[in-house]
């Protein structure tokens, strides 16, 4: 069982410190959460653990990530176990900084909650990485998607297509979302898709 902290007026402080941070008052908040790193021993791991991952968002919020990071890995140094919110923002921290320490902490957190979300953090941070040219990109992201494929889909039904879900006259739907329309030179590769589209059965919608 975690050693946590009792003394009342510790305890006051570190509920005065959160409150502050849940009303975006990080300046104030930090300043509390400095004092408290020495008011108790490094015993209290859970306490400490705390303490560093807010002072970690603190620091996020006031645009500072270098310490924004240090405070973080001090939280996971404290307590290595936890969920995998901590490991998304390192991710996201790091990205810009560190390619490789970036895809490590994205990967855990998708090994701690294989979800949609997670999934697609990790695989954007590697398609969108110079690290990454197209191939590697398109290799690494395949292999996730065969490792995690099984735990994000295990609880979800595959869609099967039944014709009595459609209305025999209704149009479907299609909608194109991208940055590279209008005048990005992929719209001339794609501009003959989108004129032979059959207009009677499709409704077509863009967006750039």
């Amino acid at each position: 069982m975690q050693k946590r902290v009792t003394k009342p007026s510790l305890v006051q402080k570190l509920k005065l410190a959160s409150s502050l941070v849940s009303n975006k008052n990080y300046e104030d908040a930090l300043k509390i959460y400095k004092r408290l790193q020495y008011e108790f021993d490094d015993s209290f791991t859970y306490d400490k653990a705390e303490i560093y991952r807010n002072v970690g968002t603190c620091y996020y919020f006031l645009k500072q990530p270098e310490k924004a990071i240090t405070a973080y890995e001090k939280s996971l140094a404290f307590l290595p176990e936890q969920d995998s919110s901590i490991f998304n923002m390192l991710g996201y921290l790091y990205y810009w900084q560190n390619s490789d320490k970036s895809l490590e902490y994205y990967i855990t957190a998708m090994e701690k909650a294989p979800n949609i979300n997670n999934f697609l953090m990790l695989a954007q941070m590697i398609s969108r990485s110079h690290y990454y040219p197209p191939k590697k990109a398109k290799e690494t992201i395949e292999k996730f998607v065969d490792i995690f494929r099984p735990q994000i889909l295990q609880n979800d039904k595959p869609y099967q297509y039944n014709p009595k879900d459609f209305k025999a006259k209704k149009k479907l739907k299609i909608g194109y979302l991208s940055s590279d329309l209008y005048t990005h030179a992929m719209m001339s590769f794609m501009l003959p898709i989108f004129e032979n589209h059959d207009q009677n059965k499709f409704d077509i919608r863009s967006e750039e």
